[in-house]
């Protein structure tokens, strides 16, 4: 204001020139710098107030002129504009009156040349009633701006003295606790607590007045005191008007937040609880951050905790079987440079290598611009449905297989009855005749009888199965000696093999004191002979053995044959009722499909089972293993095994004619000493079983056996065995056959028949 820049604007009034050249004049002599324009109209006067902002208004008066006008005129339209007013002489009511009217400066025209002093007093005077003014304004402005902040504010607001007494509370809080402003002005801020927290209130007061600020959640309740909602406060010091402490609260009401919290944790529970009975996890891919996030039943199928990895896109690859891989990585390129659809069944693993099968769906997620944002989806563990689902399928395809067997077995039943009735029906009424000599009459009759066994055979076999089927069997055990039912079925299907051109063998293995069971001895006989009815059906050449052995509690029959052999995916449903491994082959061989099915279903009555090794075109052998049914406790024979393994002689015996084995066998079961004898029939196996490493004292060696003799089969175990005992045994009497035997490497010769003691003293000779 005192500057160049800065000149201090005086707008004068007067009509008189030489007043205004005398205030300039005086102006001039004075250190500040003023501009001061003229005006002498008050028309003039109202236009310059009007385009141009002055410091000062100066009205010099003279005699007869009134300034009230002006004085009015400023007074409404620019307030702020200081007035000095110049008079002549005149009383001290002129001046009052003018002061009165607005005038801020009045002063003699004596008293002009201190004008200077008077104007800068007057725009200091009006600087500091404009300053005030607006102070007013502004406190005034500033008291209803709070004062509407706080009466409509939608976060409830309470005002309280240091004794927590309610000074004031705004709209929202009365809408909330459904009281009146005058039902709670007065009353303290406990009103809203429920009474087991209103001792609380009162300590939270005094921590505030400590000037401490408070920020919690707490319970109130509203005026009925019916409802309690979450309130969420702060509440700090503040200073009221009249200078003391108080309290400002802030009130939020969250209930409506809580129970959309509360809602959206029971929509979670019930969401992941869903997610977990279906076991299935969610997964999104943001592609714009580059981050994948895995829902908890995500983790849970791969068996990790939540939050201990960082999911990633090589992380999952991870836990996909090696074999899917290639299916994961095409999919995922295809449905972002295709769009396809994202839809897999693949073979998942767990962290720590356990196979699942996973089902996942994805889809491309794009904003409001049609930018792929997300790449998100669901895994699901179907590996219990796939499950459920394969066997609902087999079990399908089983019931029309069953089906489809129980019409074959129906026509084929019908065919196998009608084939030997016809021989029963057709040859009867040949008998008839009268021109029939005896043998003619002799053979019909046999043909009636054998056709009659093979009809009692099929109705035996019907029956059984019924039986069965209705669990109308009953087991009889009682002590069976296990060497006479292996010589009766072996006496019985040996003159059958002889009829058939095939060999018949049996394997005995076991000790002299190991033949006598806990058992059922009609089932086991019947077991053991339809596997060796169903031997012979399938077996044109070779042989068929029946065999014997222990291990631990349970002694082990074998039924070997050198027939057709078994493909590998029909040797478990030939057990099953009605069924053959195939159709042309059955219809040639005959039978009803319910052998093998009877033999299972008798071996597990008596606590066992069977089971089948075979190779399609190299034979079959059948196994059935029957447990021990004795009391012996297990520790003991183990010790009695270890016992007689120390102190018992092997023998092997190479011989291929059974009814001289069994002669064989029967002598070194009466040996003096315990031996333990192992059979083979012919060379091949014997040489076979030596360089296995297994345990041989002696080898009784038959000369003539077919594949191999026993001539080759000695050169070839002397190679390994140089000190193993071989003697010879042979029908072949020439001391050529003899000498060929030395030579060989036996190192004794028997001739057949030879004598018991003779037969004794060798082996004795040998084995000492």
């Amino acid at each position: 204001m005192n500057n160049i820049q800065n000149p201090i604007q005086i707008l004068l009034y007067n009509s008189e020139n030489s007043f205004v050249e005398r205030i300039n004049a005086i102006l001039k002599e004075d250190k500040l710098l003023y501009a001061v324009h003229t005006v002498s109209e008050i028309d003039e006067l109202h236009q310059k107030l009007v385009q141009q902002f002055y410091d000062i208004l100066i009205i010099g008066v003279v005699k007869n002129d009134n300034p009230l006008g002006v004085l009015k005129f400023r007074n409404e339209n620019h307030p702020f504009i200081p007035i000095l007013i110049i008079l002549e002489p005149t009383n001290d009511s002129s001046f009052l009156q003018l002061i009165e009217a607005g005038a801020d400066e009045c002063i003699s025209i004596e008293d002009v040349e201190k004008i200077g002093f008077h104007i800068r007093k007057s725009i200091k005077r009006k600087k500091r009633e404009k300053a005030t003014q607006y102070e007013k304004q502004n406190l005034t402005y500033e008291k209803e701006f709070y004062r509407n902040i706080f009466e409509l504010s939608p976060i409830g607001l309470i005002l309280e003295d240091s004794e927590g007494k309610i000074l004031d509370a705004n709209g929202s809080i009365l809408k909330v606790t459904g009281y009146t402003k005058n039902e709670l002005v007065g009353k303290n801020i406990s009103i809203f607590a429920p009474p087991e927290e209103k001792e609380k209130v009162l300590n939270d007061i005094k921590e505030i007045l400590k000037g401490n600020t408070l920020r919690q959640e707490v319970i109130n309740i509203n005026k009925d005191n019916k409802r309690r909602h979450h309130t969420e406060i702060i509440e700090s010091r503040i200073q009221l008007p009249d200078g003391s402490m108080g309290i400002l609260s802030i009130n939020n009401d969250i209930s409506l937040r809580k129970k959309v919290e509360e809602d959206l944790l029971k929509s979670n529970k019930s969401l992941a609880m869903a997610q977990q009975i279906g076991k299935i996890g969610t997964w999104d891919y943001d592609l714009m951050d580059d981050k994948l996030f895995w829902s908890d039943g995500v983790y849970d199928q791969f068996g990790l905790k939540p939050g201990t990895v960082f999911p990633s896109q090589n992380l999952f690859l991870s836990f996909v079987h090696p074999d899917d891989k290639h299916k994961v990585n095409e999919a995922i390129k295809n449905v972002f440079e295709n769009n396809s659809d994202y839809d897999l069944n693949i073979r998942m693993l767990k962290n720590d290598g356990t196979e699942w099968i996973g089902h996942t769906i994805g889809a491309l997620i794009k904003n409001e611009k049609g930018q792929v944002t997300h790449f998100l989806g669901i895994q699901q563990d179907i590996t219990d449905l796939t499950k459920i689902t394969k066997e609902l399928i087999e079990a399908k395809e089983k019931a029309e297989e069953s089906n489809r067997l129980k019409s074959e077995f129906l026509t084929n039943l019908s065919h196998e009855i009608r084939t030997p009735m016809n021989g029963i029906i057709g040859f009867a009424s040949l008998l008839e005749q009268e021109s029939l000599n005896n043998d003619e009459k002799r053979n019909f009759a046999q043909i009636i009888i054998n056709s009659s066994k093979q009809l009692l055979r099929i109705i035996d076999d019907i029956l059984e199965i019924s039986k069965l089927q209705t669990k109308q069997i009953k087991i009889i055990k009682e002590e069976v000696n296990l060497s006479d039912i292996l010589l009766e079925l072996f006496s019985i299907f040996d003159l059958k093999a002889k009829q058939s051109g095939l060999h018949m063998y049996l394997k005995n293995q076991l000790q002299d004191d190991e033949f006598r069971i806990q058992t059922d001895a009609s089932k086991l006989k019947k077991i053991l002979s339809n596997l060796l009815e169903n031997a012979f059906k399938f077996t044109k050449e070779g042989y068929i053995e029946l065999g014997l052995k222990k291990e631990y509690d349970t002694y082990i029959f074998h039924v070997k044959d050198t027939g057709l052999g078994i493909k590998k995916e029909m040797q478990k449903i030939i057990f099953e009722r009605f069924s053959q491994e195939e159709k042309e082959i059955s219809q040639k061989s005959g039978g009803l499909g319910l052998g093998l099915s009877i033999a299972m279903e008798n071996a597990q009555l008596l606590g066992g089972s069977v089971c089948v090794e075979s190779e399609k075109g190299e034979g079959s052998t059948f196994y059935v293993k029957i447990p021990f049914g004795g009391k012996k406790n297990t520790e003991e024979m183990k010790q009695n095994k270890k016992e007689i393994t120390e102190q018992t002689a092997t023998i092997l015996v190479a011989k291929d004619e059974e009814v001289n084995y069994q002669y064989i066998e029967i002598l070194l079961r009466k040996f003096p000493t315990p031996v333990k004898i192992f059979h083979v029939v012919n060379g091949q196996e014997a040489v076979s079983f030596c360089q296995k490493g297994n345990k041989v004292d002696l080898i009784l060696m038959d000369i003539k056996m077919p594949l191999m003799n026993g001539i080759e089969a000695t050169r070839l175990i002397r190679k390994t065995h140089p000190d193993l005992p071989i003697i010879a045994q042979t029908a072949y009497a020439r001391v050529e056959d003899k000498e060929e035997a030395l030579a060989a490497g036996c190192n004794e010769y028997l001739s057949k028949p030879f004598r018991k003691d003779h037969f004794y003293k060798t082996i004795f000779n040998y084995l000492s």
